[in-house]
């Protein structure tokens, strides 16, 4: 039945096409947005998971309990995905209602899925025990590294393309991958 109507109505107005036919507009919204390819791959997976629970529904009748029950199933076995899926789903309906695709936001309504923090920093006591065992077993630079990343507080992936080149008249010139941000590091910053 909703087929026939995004068919039919959906010509005449775009509040009667389906949630998967409003996920290309979406998707080409944030195309514009000259996001990180990692940044699209994640929205991507987030859409995917929207377009095959509710893909076919049409976008201005999609309820709450809709969005709740595609979060509630995937929380069972993936709770960050389902953290992640719904603010997809948010963003992508407030784009909808935005551009009258939807009268409402469905998944403004749904309660954010609790997933427990699987990760956990690190004592000093830890990172000298690595620290040590990388500066008796593995290359030196691996060693140095993981001083450099202590003292500096970047990303690992800054770290990696950080060369000789980015010291210039006293300080470490960080062009940082995530965020864009530039900064600005002295040498003379100790960590004792």
């Amino acid at each position: 039945m909703s087929r026939f109507i995004a068919a039919t109505l959906g010509r005449l107005s775009p509040r009667y096409r389906t949630v998967a036919q409003f996920a290309e507009i979406y998707q080409q919204t944030l195309a514009a947005r000259d996001l990180s390819p990692k940044t699209m791959a994640n929205h991507a997976a987030a859409l995917r998971h929207i377009n095959a629970a509710i893909g076919n529904d049409i976008i201005n009748r999609v309820r709450p309990q809709a969005i709740a029950n595609v979060t509630r199933t995937l929380h069972l076995r993936y709770p960050h995905a389902a953290q992640r899926v719904l603010a997809e789903a948010r963003a992508m309906f407030a784009e909808a209602v935005a551009l009258g695709w939807s009268d409402q936001n469905p998944a403004a309504e749904v309660r954010m899925p609790i997933a427990r923090i699987q990760r956990q920093r690190i004592t000093l006591e830890q990172w000298q025990a690595i620290a040590n065992h990388a500066a008796a077993h593995l290359p030196p630079w691996v060693y140095r590294m993981m001083v450099l990343g202590l003292v500096t507080g970047q990303r690992r992936g800054d770290l990696a393309k950080m060369q000789f080149e980015d010291v210039r008249g006293g300080y470490l010139h960080v062009s940082q991958q995530k965020t864009g941000a530039l900064l600005r590091i002295p040498t003379t910053l100790r960590l004792d």
